[in-house]
């Protein structure tokens, strides 16, 4: 799925953060599953699917004309911050 957001109130160029959570990120299923899903993984196992399905650091994007557009699978979970200019030129991110 391709989702538009479009942004008001902020630069229309402002800088995002992405962080996703979907097949290819952050998912334990596939790798448990490539274990033989183990009905009580021991140790080693549950430090080996945490630490293979870990986050990556966030996407950095830019919004273009205060837009940004992602593509989602079904199920998939996006978090978006967007880094505001405050009075003081000080950053923050909502």
């Amino acid at each position: 799925y391709i989702i538009h957001l479009q942004i008001k109130l902020v630069d229309p160029g402002a800088r995002v953060t992405l962080e996703r959570i979907d097949t290819e990120h952050g998912n334990v299923l596939p790798i448990y599953r490539a274990m033989g899903s183990p009905p009580y993984p021991t140790s080693a196992q549950a430090e080996e699917m945490n630490r293979r399905s870990a986050l990556p650091p966030p996407q950095e994007l830019r919004l273009h004309e205060g837009a940004l557009d992602l593509t989602l699978e079904p199920n998939a979970l996006a978090l978006v911050r967007v880094t505001l200019a405050a009075p003081g030129d000080r950053k923050r991110s909502r």
